[in-house]
């Protein structure tokens, strides 16, 4: 695959992964009467549903908002490859992987109550 064919496909795959979040996320009413989960680093549990549910609990932030917060402190020309949601030491995060356009690959954590970046290191 050449350098743009690259570029481009992994700008969709985030759209995709984007998309889906926020369908997961519009689709309240049918998860409102599950419990609530609080468990740290429940790596079991799926994504959508416990970004869904803090989301209503008023918790954490629409990661739509997220994103429009952490994108002027991207890397140049960086893609989001993939993004988790995920609790650690009482706190929600996201979890973007990143890779930029020369390759290089790196993981931004950001508090998904507030936006701040909490910590950017390389994979």
């Amino acid at each position: 695959m050449s350098r743009p064919d690259s570029a481009r496909w992994m700008s969709r795959r985030a759209a995709l992964q984007a998309l889906v979040g926020m369908a997961a996320l519009a689709a309240g009413p049918a998860l409102a009467d599950r419990r609530h989960r609080h468990h740290d680093d429940d790596h079991d549990a799926d994504d959508h549903d416990l970004a869904h549910e803090a989301l209503e609990r008023g918790e954490v932030r629409p990661l739509a908002e997220i994103l429009g917060r952490i994108k002027p402190s991207l890397p140049e020309n960086a893609e989001i490859v993939d993004i988790s949601f995920a609790r650690r030491d009482g706190q929600w995060l996201y979890r973007f992987k990143l890779i930029d356009g020369a390759g290089a690959r790196s993981v931004m954590l950001v508090d998904a109550a507030t936006g701040e970046i909490v910590e950017t290191r390389e994979h």
